[in-house]
């Protein structure tokens, strides 16, 4: 705490917090000049880096499209054949309830 008493102290007694408008100073300029050649020379690298990731994307997209519709082409057979196995289903209750019957009535 009295680390905190004396700073406030310092700045106190000097002249405060203020703001450096000088531009050479507080070295505006080496940013601004660092962040353009940053983007200048990195344009080729980040943009082949993209456009591999954009194609690597649209493959991904493309292979699960093709997925989906496999899986609804398989969908659709096994609904048909379950519509089939239900058809043989009742056909073979309708069989045995006639079975039944006739061995019931011949007794």
């Amino acid at each position: 705490m009295e680390n905190f008493d004396q700073i406030f102290t310092l700045i106190a007694e000097h002249e405060g917090i203020g703001l450096n408008t000088d531009i050479l100073e507080t070295g505006l300029i080496n940013i601004i000049a660092l962040v353009g050649i940053l983007v200048y020379t990195g344009r080729d690298f980040l943009g082949s880096i993209l456009e591999a990731r954009k194609a690597n994307i649209l493959q991904g997209v493309q292979d699960a499209e093709s997925r989906l519709e496999e899986a609804e082409k398989r969908l659709e057979e096994a609904q048909k054949q379950l519509s089939q196995a239900s058809i043989v289903i009742s056909e073979i209750k309708n069989e045995t309830i006639a079975a039944k019957k006739v061995l019931l009535e011949a007794e």
